[in-house]
């Protein structure tokens, strides 16, 4: 087993400590330069000296002051819809085509960057809400009939862990994991004293879009994305 051993949360708490999640968890990636080709924009303007009226008259674009404003704004700020506007600005206030083409290049490079950092936020959001937990399969043997049994078992089934040990994005391993659940089969059993077992296998939530599947001893029977082969004589709730 690792160095720093899982621990299971007491049977009353049923879910992972928020607090103690968010407190490992690094800041949102963001990206820490403006996007190169409206930073260009914007000093290029301020280089010229001209407020926003006279940059719009020089533009000619349209008798619509304030949708040519609109336009322009939405230029310096990276957003700007119109691309034949994007051409007439570039032509009006003299910005040689190869300072363009570099420009736009490493805008290229940034646009990719900003798409890895906020998928890297996103994956850190479905973290949080999602929480690595181990959740018990219940023997197909055993079956409450009731609607309140089957409740029941579905809260007591939920074995929270305790994350403070790990960086929230890297829980224990698959293989800690199952080491873990084999050593914990005694303490499990004690837990759940029933001349039927109750227990017939494991599923483990790692990550969003990580989920392993083990049997009764936690020996690894499965794993994937969204579903997980389950262990002989288990079932979900």
């Amino acid at each position: 087993m690792s160095d720093n051993p899982i621990h299971f949360l007491p049977r009353s708490s049923h879910s992972t400590p928020v607090g103690k999640v968010a407190a490992q968890e690094s800041a949102a990636p963001t990206v820490r330069e403006p996007a190169p080709l409206p930073q260009l924009y914007r000093d290029v303007c301020k280089s010229s000296g001209m407020s926003r009226t006279e940059l719009r008259e020089r533009m000619a674009w349209s008798n619509n002051a304030a949708k040519t404003l609109r336009l322009l704004d939405s230029l310096l700020e990276g957003t700007c819809p119109d691309p034949a506007f994007e051409k007439r600005f570039i032509e009006v206030m003299e910005i040689p085509l190869e300072t363009v083409i570099r420009t736009r290049q490493k805008q290229a490079v940034w646009e990719v960057d900003k798409n890895e950092e906020q998928l890297a936020a996103r994956v850190l959001r479905e973290f949080r809400s999602h929480g690595s937990h181990l959740v018990v399969l219940p023997n197909r043997n055993y079956k409450p009939n009731t609607m309140f049994g089957r409740w029941g078992m579905k809260i007591g089934c939920r074995i929270p862990l305790d994350m403070a040990r790990y960086p929230a994005n890297q829980p224990p391993a698959p293989e800690d994991m199952g080491r873990c659940i084999a050593s914990m089969q005694p303490a499990l059993k004690a837990m759940l004293p029933l001349s039927i077992p109750m227990i017939g296998g494991f599923v483990y939530y790692r990550l969003p879009g990580e989920i392993y599947s083990y049997d009764v001893n936690g020996g690894l029977v499965g794993f994937g994305d969204t579903f997980a082969i389950l262990p002989e004589d288990s079932w979900m709730l």
